[in-house]
Order: structure tokens, then C-alpha cells, then sequence
């Protein structure tokens, strides 16, 4: 396998249990290697254990939320290329914004039903 076709690895964080596992399932169902963390101390634990090549962030969590572990990373120059798309249940302006002034390449909102 060359490194183009190795499977690319995300980290999931997200303290929703039930948010965490449908995204690790549909993640994992479409190739890629998925580990998680529930809180912002754990994703920054993580990423050093192993970089990831691509951060989804949950914005409201325990302790530190998003928007803090974002910035952590961001400030670290080993850490501050990994793309990191926030995931929310927030529809805010604000929401967005700050995702994008923080150094994320993306902010999605997930809907409850």
C-alpha cells in the first residue's frame, strides 16, 4: 500500500455519545480510520499520540470547549496544519465566524431531530 492509498485518520471529538458513534460508524463505513475523544484535554492528548489528518471538533464540551482546543492546537507549530472542521448544533453567525477567525477550514451544523 503507498502513501496515497493508506486510509486517511480523523479524530472525531464530541462529547454526544450518540453524535460521536454515528460519525465514527459512517466515517469507518467509507474507509477511514476513525479514533475519538469526549473532551477538549483528551483531543489535544491524542493528537500528540498521533496526528490526525483531520479534526472534527465539537464546539460545547466539558472543561474546554472547541473553540479553546482549536486555538491550543493552532498555537502549536507542530499541530497548526491539521484541518480542523467544527461541528455544531449552534445556526449562528457568530458560530461561524469564530471557527474561521480560530484557523478552521470548516463549520458544519448537525441537527437534532
Amino acid at each position: 500500500m503507498t502513501q496515497h492509498e493508506q486510509k486517511k485518520n480523523i479524530l472525531v471529538a464530541d462529547d454526544n455519545e450518540v453524535n460521536s458513534v454515528l460519525l465514527q460508524d459512517t466515517l469507518t463505513k467509507y474507509g477511514y480510520n476513525v479514533r475519538a475523544a469526549q473532551y477538549g484535554e483528551a483531543v489535544i492528548e491524542n493528537v500528540k499520540l498521533k496526528t490526525p489528518d483531520l479534526i472534527l471538533l465539537d464546539i460545547k464540551m466539558p472543561k474546554m470547549n472547541g473553540f479553546e482546543t482549536c486555538e491550543i492546537l493552532k498555537a502549536d507549530s507542530r499541530y497548526r496544519y491539521i484541518p480542523i472542521i467544527f461541528i455544531s448544533s449552534c445556526d449562528q453567525k457568530f458560530t461561524k465566524v469564530k471557527a474561521f477567525e480560530l484557523g478552521a477550514v470548516d463549520s458544519i451544523t448537525l441537527l437534532n431531530p
